[in-house]
């Protein structure tokens, strides 16, 4: 693998930010401790992203006719007051 790095815990600790950015790059990075191999960073295999052609919906939903149309309650309540009486009243005021 030409596109392969080698790195220590130490290293890896110490550069992380890099050797994240040399991944996102395409590398893969091996971390060894103690001259073993311990763990690899690889890149994430990005899904192919496949555009979706206009109209590909088309068929598959409908909107009902009055769609657009207003709620009774929602009329209701926009010419209700909105701070309608609570049934207690006030004592007199000192």
């Amino acid at each position: 693998m030409a596109d392969a790095l080698t790195v220590t815990v130490r290293e890896l600790r110490d550069q992380l930010a890099d050797h994240l950015r040399k991944v996102k790059a395409g590398r893969t990075v091996t971390v060894t401790s103690r001259g073993q191999p311990v763990a690899q960073l690889v890149p994430v295999a990005q899904p192919a992203a496949d555009p979706r052609p206009f109209g590909f919906m088309k068929g598959r939903m409908w909107i009902a006719d009055d769609f657009d149309e207003p709620l009774p309650q929602i009329d209701a309540a926009v010419a209700s007051s909105p701070f309608p009486p609570t049934g207690r009243t006030r004592g007199p005021r000192r």
